[in-house]
């Protein structure tokens, strides 16, 4: 008999771009309760954010606050390689 145990099966990750307030918050929350892991991205609303994924917690799910201005692709890609 083998004590291997299997690797754990990676939850579906939703990056939210605008995700701190009204409509992404919104599907943040949705998404969290679906079991998936998030990337809350905020430009400006980094109190709101944070907030957010302290709500978010609560589904032990995972998730990660971003700083990022979409509008720099550059950013964007740096985002990702985080």
């Amino acid at each position: 008999m083998s004590d291997l145990t299997p690797p754990p099966v990676p939850r579906p990750l939703a990056v939210i771009t605008g995700g701190a307030t009204g409509i992404g918050a919104a599907c943040a929350l949705e998404l969290a309760e679906r079991g998936y892991s998030l990337v809350i991205n905020y430009s400006t609303s980094e109190a709101a954010a944070h907030r957010l994924a302290e709500q978010v917690s609560q589904f032990d799910t995972g998730v990660m606050v971003h700083q990022t201005d979409v509008r720099d692709s550059g950013a964007v890609v740096e985002m990702f390689n985080q």
